[in-house]
């Protein structure tokens, strides 16, 4: 069975500036993405009605799409930066981060 992880990364704001921006609506060199993640748009592997990124089913995102059978919590699906920051210390960051689960049951930490 697919499960569906919608991940779509918002902005990440360092005050103003952007550091990673990332919305799966063009390629994203910011972060290296391990093979259990798959690009689609929101038509496959299973539908949505919307992301939010274009707001329509239209819109692109990550799905988690395992390598192997479960129990899937022995299964590791990384997303990491490419560079590693070190953004000063008295500005604040924020990172957006939209996932969906059409499982309550999933292990997701």
């Amino acid at each position: 069975m697919l499960l569906t992880f919608l991940i779509l990364f918002g902005h990440v704001f360092f005050s103003q500036t952007a550091i990673f921006l990332c919305d799966f609506e063009t390629i994203c060199n910011d972060f290296d993405i391990d093979t259990n993640w798959g690009l689609t748009d929101g038509l496959h592997p299973e539908s949505i009605d919307h992301d939010h990124t274009l707001n329509t089913s239209a819109g692109h995102y990550l799905f988690y799409s395992p390598k192997s059978l479960p129990p899937f919590y022995d299964i590791n699906a990384k997303i990491k930066t490419k560079d590693w920051i070190e953004p000063s210390m008295d500005r604040a960051i924020c990172f957006h981060m939209w996932y969906y689960t059409p499982e309550s049951n999933l292990p997701f930490s």
